[in-house]
Parts: C-alpha cells; structure tokens; sequence
C-alpha cells in the first residue's frame, strides 16, 4: 500500500518511482494500492480505480479506460475537462 508515494517528487523522480513500483509489482505478481490526488499517474499505471469523495464515499470505481474519460472527469471535477485523443494507453 502506498500513500501519495510522488507526491514530493518531481515529473523525472515521479517516473522512476513509478516505473520501479510497476516493475516489483510485476516481477512478484502483487496487488498494488495506491492513494494519490494526481489522476495522471495513476492512470497511466493502474488497471483498475476506485475514486473517492470525501463526503459521499466511492464516486467512480472499474477499469482505468472506463473512468478516465472527459465525461467522467466533468462529473467528477465539475468542470469540462479535455483528455488527449489518443488517450492513456499512447
């Protein structure tokens, strides 16, 4: 379980946590949980989410390509948010 574990780091530092996280997780077949407030991270390395609200609970819970889209971030955030085309896989 991690807590926020780039959130003092910057977009370099971030990336290597990252990709040594994903490569232990992979070499020892685990399960990864992960808090974070940055949505880009996590999605580009999580296969599942579960988005939290702090006054209603769960918001938003499934597969990464099913919650990170901009119709689900406009729920989410409010606001209309524009996601690249080529989306979180590229």
């Amino acid at each position: 379980m991690l807590d926020e574990p780039t959130a003092s780091v910057d977009i370099k530092g971030e990336r290597e946590i990252m990709d040594l996280v994903s490569s232990i997780r992979s070499q020892q077949n685990l399960t990864v949980i992960m808090v974070s407030h940055y949505i880009g991270s996590v999605g580009e390395y999580a296969e599942n989410l579960i988005l939290i609200d702090k006054d209603s609970g769960v918001f938003e819970h499934g597969p990464v390509k099913e919650i990170i889209n901009s119709n689900s971030m406009q729920r989410i955030f409010g606001m209309k948010i524009t996601l690249p085309e080529k989306g979180i896989d590229s």
